[in-house]
């Protein structure tokens, strides 16, 4: 094994999938994702109120979700799913997966 080469992966890269895949595979924010996913454009309390959670801490599970780019504002209020991304992450772990099982 060649120990001298560098990594090809970009490290800031990494960190930033890293932060999206993290993000994404919260239970609350799971939730949240899978709510506007349903319901389309929807405000912290309207989601607070699905979830039985409160509208602060929606919030900040927003404020995470947007800081990752899942989900959308265009005012700060009201919040839509960014199903692009949301796609692009689900095909780049299933790529993962796909060639080989054996982690």
């Amino acid at each position: 094994m060649n120990i001298k080469k560098r990594p090809f992966l970009d490290s800031n890269q990494v960190d930033i999938a890293t932060r999206t895949v993290r993000a994404y595979k919260h239970r609350f924010r799971y939730d949240i994702l899978g709510k506007l996913l349903s319901y389309g454009r929807m405000s912290s309390g309207e989601i607070a109120s699905y979830l039985d959670l409160g509208e602060s801490y929606i919030s900040e599970q927003l404020d995470i979700l947007y800081s990752t780019g899942l989900v959308e504002t265009d005012d700060g209020v009201f919040f839509t799913a960014n199903e692009s991304k949301l796609t692009r992450v689900k095909e780049s772990v299933d790529s993962f997966f796909s060639d080989d099982t054996s982690f």
